[in-house]
């Protein structure tokens, strides 16, 4: 990882679940992450189900070339 990003998905469930081991907090646990958004994650007693809830933003849009998929 180069940079981190201002919304960090990865890092705002692992804070999450870090924070509810040590600390005994309870799903939902609610992050702020760089941007100043508040994100919630979700999750069972057994981490088996982990959920993540937050805004949206489109920040690109492109096209596939399928030639560039074609494998020799």
């Amino acid at each position: 990882v180069e940079n981190e990003t201002l919304a960090c998905g990865t890092g705002a469930v692992a804070s999450a679940i870090v924070s509810s081991a040590v600390y005994g907090l309870k799903s939902p646990v609610e992050v702020e992450v760089r941007s100043g958004e508040r994100l919630k994650v979700y999750f069972d007693s057994e981490l088996k189900e982990v959920y993540l809830e937050g805004g949206t933003v489109w920040v690109f849009d492109g096209k596939l070339r399928r030639e560039l998929l074609e494998r020799d």
